[in-house]
């Protein structure tokens, strides 16, 4: 009887340590939990988010050069010098087309004078009304001199040699207003060549 009871006594203290024990475990603080080895630390240089500086092909390159304000005047200039040079050949050949048409209107035989009038396309041209009647009547008095047998002397040949006369005179003040219309745009025209020709380098 004494030596059941020293047993269960004795258990009773055994299962009493090993609660103590297990009450002792629980009551300490866990080990903190450690990066593992080699790891780097969040924040840290190495641990930091990768860069992609390296990556971008426009980070630290240089800008492209850009024109220079200097150079940008230097261009316009040689376009203003090229375009002054075509206006100023433009110009040229429009002066010696009026000093050819004024030329044309003075020459001697006036049939031909008259007839190069009459093509001229220029504002109240009057030789191109007066041009056709002129032709026929110097038609009708060679008919009348050769096909009807009529002399120089003849009433009817008389009478269309005054209406030609009449009509010639009509034509030379017809011509007489071209002629000044050609003159005033050949000086104008000069004026135009003076100013194009300060502005075409080699021309000055």
């Amino acid at each position: 009887m004494k030596r059941t009871t020293l047993l269960c006594a004795l258990a009773a203290l055994v299962l009493l340590a090993a609660l103590g024990l297990e009450i002792f475990k629980l009551r300490q603080p866990s080990p903190a939990v450690g990066p593992a080895p080699g790891t780097p630390e969040a924040g840290s240089p190495t641990g930091a988010p990768p860069s992609f500086a390296a990556s971008d092909p426009a980070v630290g390159e240089a800008p492209p050069d850009l024109p220079s304000k200097a150079s940008d005047r230097s261009g316009e200039k040689s376009r203003e010098a090229e375009r002054a040079a075509a206006e100023y050949q433009k110009a040229q050949q429009e002066q010696a087309q009026l000093e050819n048409q004024i030329a044309a209107l003075n020459q001697d035989q006036r049939s031909l004078a008259f007839a190069f009038a009459a093509e001229l396309e220029l504002p109240d041209n009057l030789a191109k009304l007066l041009y056709p009647p002129y032709q026929k009547a110097q038609k009708n008095l060679t008919e009348m001199m050769n096909g009807g047998g009529m002399g120089e002397s003849h009433p009817v040949v008389r009478a269309q040699k005054e209406v030609i006369a009449s009509m010639t005179g009509d034509l030379e003040e017809a011509i007489s207003a071209l002629q000044a219309t050609l003159k005033e745009k050949a000086r104008g025209n000069e004026e135009e060549l003076k100013r194009l020709q300060a502005q075409v380098p080699g021309k000055r």
